[in-house]
């Protein structure tokens, strides 16, 4: 600033937009004064150079790298006197322009990679700022996981379905489904959803287990859910007796008196079933019955049943245990006898034979 024709005038060389303000000046002479009136300057300024900001972890580059699905605020902060104008161009179509100094994209996705420019413009000063910034969605894709209708499962041939959901935060992904790690095959028992999104198992099986993954995919990227096993309640199967001394070809199973026998009951289920033996209304709750030397009491008929509490079901089978006995069976007192019984015959036969004469 410079005063000039004796204070008169003052001249501004150079106009910066903090001589904005009210301006006066005083005469005087003497012991006198007198002020003017205020007058007020404003200054039209800028807009200035800027940089478009967003509000994510790397800042202030050319090329940023948002995850998808992440929110996004973009906005400018600039000097500039009167406000600017603002215009976006943006690589997605929007319905009505951008014309803030900040907008905001919700859950980004990948059409909305591209770039981003602001121009701000002062209609008074005339004058126009650029910046533009580039924007890449990474396609990294969180794992899904899989969700089962129960957590109760029976082997069944009437009941309802039991179905695996795929869950996951993404709306325009593809799903894949595998089985044992391998790409699943639709049947008639196994159905999948229009959208893939959904297994139904009709007609649940006891090898229906798995493991099953859901994948969820698209041109970017693939992500997999991890490993579901169903644990599927069946059984029990058919109850079989088998026995420590020789193999059960029918109901009737044959042992020396006196000997050691075990007799073992099995049936398959899940879980291992609970096993109950029963003769002459006496029970056993085990799996196996042990004999220590066999006597006439133990033979009879033998029934084993099977029940799995969580199924609900019961089988069982039977055997008839049928003794026999041998010389080599028989006490030594009961061997004296028979052996003197004999003797006593041959003499009584000899003596008989000499008085009659038939013996010289």
């Amino acid at each position: 600033m410079s005063l000039l024709a004796g204070g008169k005038n003052l001249t501004l060389t150079t106009v910066l937009r903090t001589d904005s303000g009210t301006y006066q000046c005083e005469a005087r002479n003497g012991s006198q004064s007198q002020l003017s009136n205020q007058q007020n300057i404003t200054v039209n300024y800028g807009p200035d150079p800027f940089t478009i900001k967003l509000d994510i972890k790397k800042a202030n580059r050319k090329v940023e790298e948002v995850l998808r699905g992440s929110d996004v605020t973009f906005s400018v902060n600039i000097e500039s006197y009167p406000a600017p104008n603002y215009t976006w161009t943006v690589p997605y179509n929007i319905g009505q322009p951008i014309t803030t100094s900040t907008f905001s994209i919700s859950r980004i996705a990948r059409e909305h990679s591209g770039t981003y420019t602001c121009v701000v413009s002062n209609p008074a000063t005339q004058m126009t700022q650029t910046d533009t910034v580039e924007i890449q969605v990474l396609e990294h894709l969180t794992p899904p996981s899989i969700e089962v209708s129960s957590d109760f499962l029976v082997e069944s041939e009437t009941g309802p379905p039991v179905t695996l959901t795929c869950r996951t935060n993404y709306m325009d992904l593809s799903v894949r489904w595998l089985l044992e790690g391998q790409p699943l095959q639709p049947s008639e028992r196994l159905v999948l959803s229009a959208d893939k999104r959904t297994l139904s198992i009709y007609r649940l099986q006891r090898s229906d287990t798995g493991p099953y993954q859901c994948l969820v995919w698209d041109n970017f990227g693939e992500a997999q859910s991890n490993s579901v096993h169903l644990d599927i309640y069946y059984g029990p199967d058919q109850a079989n007796i088998s026995s420590s001394t020789q193999d059960m070809p029918g109901p009737v199973l044959e042992a020396a008196l006196g000997s050691n026998l075990t007799l073992y009951c099995q049936a398959d289920a899940h879980p291992s079933p609970q096993y109950h033996w029963t003769s002459r209304n006496r029970t056993f709750a085990t799996n196996q019955l042990v004999f220590e030397a066999l006597t006439w009491e133990d033979a009879g008929e033998y029934t084993c049943m099977a029940t799995n509490p969580q199924t609900g079901k019961s089988n069982s089978t039977s055997v008839v245990l049928r003794l026999w006995s041998s010389s080599q069976d028989l006490s030594a007192g009961a061997i004296v006898g028979i052996v003197v019984g004999v003797l006593v015959g041959i003499f009584t036969i000899l003596f008989m034979l000499n008085f009659f004469g038939f013996v010289g």
